[in-house]
């Protein structure tokens, strides 16, 4: 039996119905002459599909014996029944698929797994491609998928019971369709109309294969015809056709759009459709999404596991798989449907709060900012749970490459030139240099830079840099801490032992975006929500154009704490956090880095601790900007209020703190006020250490020439520098002594004025 299906591919003229309705097909396409060894029937079959040039192809009635012959000699079921396969392909055969037992298609499907293998080559590549192009037309073609899903062909594709005995009843534009068909119901939600588990292996295997080419897939191929070759006939490989299409997907024809869309969601589903992806990134995988892979259904989570390890040491060493990632995540920006997980998480909230937006970023900019307005004022979410999740991966998956973020991309596009043009889009490393260029961005990109900012404070889950940088500290030191909230504990720990410097330093990065403005501190926010207005709304009228308020409202609050103001208690604690913040960093301080930069550059560019090197500079009057000596005069003032605030004096000081001052209360100055009583009324009984008298008496210097360089303002203010002065009860004294003697001078010296008549006064 299997010589008789041999003689028949070697020689077509056996087969009189094929010899006689193509014998005008054979004197146009394959040069006028007959060639035996299968020769001739391979050049039929390169000539069935239709040519993208010229549109030439064989004609209906050729195509159709052609088919009926590869029918009857079963080429799908044992590989050696065509001659030209088996010589093109007899060295892959032997190298990769020695151990394949002939028969039931096994070795050919052996060879498409192999497809893009070291081993497979060009020739048997081609004559591969020409068999399989009318496998993926025919059902009955591929024997063991014909097999295990018969019934279901029947039972959910309606194909006829009698086209396996009357190939005529299955004609060649009834074919295509069957396949696609089972693949719909391969993962069906209801469980009562699913494929068979051998039927939905073989549908799986089966498309799988095809992915391999547009040429294999008729439902893309045949609407698409004209579209490849506009778009797609030159400088693209074999198989990246597709690749193509999508890239091109917004100028190709209704019909071609329509079925690449299609195909496309699908791909998002199940990875194992997009051949390229796949198959390049089949090792990373294996070694970090293994147990998704073992999983019988894929939902979006295998193309999302290797979002989610794009930058490992292995992806980046697999350029193909990465770009091939990339390339996904750039088409799924076309339509918010591309990304499977997103779409099922988010339908619903889309048609019902995003009903007139299409892209996928337009969707995640509408969902998102509905989720962050609801977060802020502490309304009850609109957007669900689940698409919540899902949002957070995607605006995760957009902070790692600009690219992926179209509106924000295009309003930097001249910025990124300018600024930061060696740096590479990927891993947030764009996004964090015009963040380093803040102040001298665009207006236009400026705005979108802060409105990210926020989103990132709202929810540190998706601030990529962060997230990535300090994964191993996260593990390590806040595991119990809710992601969206990391930041808060990073900074708690960020001067612990074990703290790698790669991640202390972006957590300082990300206080400093924080310092800069208070609507990037939402627990500040929270904090101060009645304060704010109450106490600074003049200082937000007066910056209401700007994009950042450049610490100035904060800066406003301290200054409400300095000044005794009542502050409400959850208030006055994130105030007093902050100054204490600042007093470790000089660059948390945004007033104070935009008076004193040319001072610190010139005198305390080689200083461990700037706030002290300006202190004792400002001391020495060798500050020569006034705007710096009063915000190093409102700084010695923050370290007065708050001894905490004054890192140096209160390290000095702490022992005595405890020993002569621990029933006092922290903050407003009064354990200073306590310190400075000792050192006033110094006894052998009551005697500050001598590093503390030492220091406490400079101290006391700085907070007189302070007082000259920021006098009082207020009666208020006076009275409070006067309280708080080591030497108050010399003013007490003096102030006294003026009232006990004007009251003096008034009972002998009577009164100045003369007496004079009422009748005087009345007139």
């Amino acid at each position: 039996m299997l010589e008789h299906r041999q003689t028949l591919m070697e020689n077509y003229q056996l087969t009189p119905e094929l010899a006689a309705a193509c014998e005008k097909d054979v004197q146009h396409f394959c040069g006028r002459r007959l060639e035996l060894g299968g020769k001739t029937l391979h050049c039929l079959m390169d000539h069935a599909k239709p040519s993208r040039l010229d549109g030439g192809r064989i004609s209906d009635s050729c195509r159709r014996e052609l088919e009926s012959l590869l029918k009857q000699s079963d080429v799908g079921e044992d590989w050696r029944v065509d001659p030209v396969l088996q010589e093109a392909c007899q060295p892959v055969v032997d190298a990769v698929c020695s151990r394949e037992k002939p028969g039931e298609g096994r070795v050919m499907s052996c060879l498409m797994k192999h497809f893009d293998s070291n081993h497979m080559t060009e020739d048997c590549k081609e004559k591969l491609l020409q068999i399989q192009y009318f496998v993926a037309r025919d059902f009955k073609l591929d024997p063991v998928l014909y097999k295990r899903c018969r019934k279901e062909a029947e039972t959910y594709c309606h194909a006829k019971k009698e086209w396996y005995d009357k190939p005529s009843r299955m004609d060649p534009e009834r074919g295509p369709i069957v396949l696609p068909c089972l693949y719909r119901y391969a993962y069906h939600p209801d469980k009562n109309v699913q494929l068979s588990r051998e039927c939905l292996y073989e549908v799986r295997r089966v498309m799988r294969q095809r992915a391999v080419s547009v040429d294999l897939l008729p439902e893309i191929e045949e609407p698409c015809l004209l579209d490849l070759t506009k778009f797609c006939n030159e400088n693209v490989e074999k198989g990246e056709e597709m690749v193509c299409l999508q890239k091109n997907l917004k100028d190709l024809s209704p019909e071609c759009q329509k079925a690449v869309s299609n195909f496309t969601e699908e791909e998002s589903e199940h990875l194992e459709l997009n051949y390229p992806l796949f198959f390049s990134c089949s090792t990373i995988l294996h070694k970090h999404c293994n147990d998704l892979l073992a999983k019988d259904v894929d939902q979006g989570d295998l193309i999302q596991c290797l979002i989610l390890h794009k930058n490992e040491p292995e992806m980046k060493m697999n350029p193909k798989c990465r770009i091939s990632v990339e390339h996904f995540q750039l088409i799924s920006l076309k339509n918010y449907k591309f990304s499977y997980k997103f779409k099922e998480a988010c339908k619903k909230d889309v048609l019902h709060l995003c009903k007139n937006v299409k892209t996928k970023p337009e969707v995640i900019s509408c969902l998102s900012g509905i989720v962050t307005n609801d977060t802020v004022f502490e309304k009850t979410h609109r957007v669900s749970r689940e698409c919540r999740q899902q949002l957070k991966f995607e605006l995760f998956e957009r902070e790692e490459n600009i690219k992926l973020d179209p509106v924000l991309n295009s309003a930097c596009a001249d910025d990124q030139k300018k600024f930061c043009f060696n740096v590479r889009h990927e891993e947030a490393q764009m996004l964090e240099c015009l963040k380093n260029h803040q102040k001298d961005l665009s207006s236009s990109c400026h705005k979108i830079i802060f409105n990210r900012e926020k989103e990132e404070m709202i929810d540190n889950s998706i601030d990529y840099a962060l997230i990535s940088t300090c994964k191993p500290m996260i593990k390590k030191f806040c595991s119990d801490t809710e992601m969206t909230q990391i930041l808060e504990c990073l900074k708690e720990k960020r001067d612990d032992n074990g703290m790698e410097r790669t991640c202390r330093k972006i957590i300082l990065k990300r206080m400093v975006e924080q310092h800069s403005d208070y609507r990037l501190n939402p627990r500040l926010k929270q904090a101060c929500i009645r304060d704010i207005p109450k106490f600074c709304s003049s200082v937000i009228a007066e910056n209401k154009d700007a994009t950042e308020f450049e610490g100035k409202v904060t800066g406003c609050l301290k200054q409400q704490y300095r000044k005794n103001k009542r502050l409400s208690r959850l208030c006055e604690n994130e105030i007093v956090r902050l100054m204490r913040d600042v007093a470790q960093d000089y660059n948390l301080d945004p007033q104070l880095v935009h008076a004193c930069s040319t001072e610190v550059q010139q005198k305390c560019a080689d200083e461990p601790n700037i706030e002290e090197c300006l202190k004792i500079k400002f001391q020495k009057k060798e500050l020569e900007n006034s705007d710096c000596r009063r915000e190093v005069a409102r700084l010695i003032f923050e370290g007065k209020a708050d001894i905490q605030s004054d890192p140096l004096l209160y390290r000095i000081c702490v022992t005595d703190i405890k020993h002569f001052c621990s029933d006092i209360p922290a903050g407003h100055g009064r354990q200073l006020s306590c310190l400075l009583t000792i050192l006033e009324g110094d006894t052998p009984s009551a005697s500050l250490s001598e590093e503390c008298r030492t220091m406490l008496s400079k101290r006391v210097e700085m907070f007189e020439y302070a007082a000259q360089v920021a006098p009082a303002e207020t009666v208020e203010e006076l009275i409070r520098q006067v309280a708080n002065s080591p030497s108050r009860n010399y003013f007490i004294v003096v102030i006294l002594g003026c009232l006990t003697g004007i009251f003096i001078g008034g009972l002998f010296c009577g009164r100045v004025t003369k007496r004079v008549p009422i009748s005087m006064k009345n007139k």
